[in-house]
């Protein structure tokens, strides 16, 4: 949530943000993190259309984006914490 804070403050360098966790993680896997935080289903149908041109397969760097920002709370734990304000 402190990345999201940051984000929002107006006070970054040049308007941009690298907040990297290290720990990459692919969309299916976000996706079953949000079902197992929210205990609902999302409505996704995996491979529904072709593989576009552009399509991201592997984590990117930004070049020169060197950033000290480190998580200081597990994203399974943030999302909880985000789903319960806004639906409790």
């Amino acid at each position: 949530m402190a990345a999201f804070t940051l984000a929002g403050s107006g006070e970054l360098d040049g308007g941009r943000l690298v907040a990297r966790s290290g720990r990459p993680l692919t969309v299916r896997d976000l996706a079953a993190l949000i079902e197992r935080v929210t205990r609902r289903p999302l409505d996704v149908a995996w491979s529904a259309r072709p593989d576009r041109p552009r399509e991201m397969y592997a984590d990117w760097a930004v070049a020169g984006a060197a950033t000290s920002w480190r998580p200081r709370t597990e994203l399974a734990d943030g999302l909880d914490a985000l789903w319960r304000a806004e639906f409790s």
